[in-house]
């Protein structure tokens, strides 16, 4: 029973960091250069992530399928469309992804 409790207070602090993350800055303020979180009045989540490699011979249709590979597992086990990729570029080295949570409950899940 301690365990459920712990879980469930850890869950609350998520969710509290995440809704004053995303209070900070509507969509139209936030700065695409930098690993963003923000969070819709519907209460999904929009994740940017920033990734930069140590080599540039990367392609971005691999890394785009092994990120869509992820997802579709992810999905099925947790319900259609629970995470989706929205957006994404590699430029040189960095990959810029931007993930669709329909919950900070699948942001969790996936991200830990």
């Amino acid at each position: 029973m301690k365990r459920s409790g712990r879980k469930g207070i850890f869950c609350c602090l998520i969710a509290a960091v995440l809704l004053l993350l995303g209070g900070c800055a509507e969509y139209e303020d936030a700065d695409p250069t930098k690993n963003s979180i923000i969070v819709h009045r519907d209460q999904s989540l929009e994740a940017v992530m920033l990734r930069t490699f140590d080599q540039a011979y990367y392609s971005e249709e691999e890394l785009v399928a092994m990120i869509g590979e992820e997802l579709e597992k992810y999905n099925a086990e947790h319900g259609t469309d629970a995470i989706s990729l929205k957006k994404h570029s590699l430029t040189g080295q960095e990959l810029q992804l931007t993930l669709q949570f329909q919950s900070w409950e699948d942001y969790d899940r996936y991200m830990l």
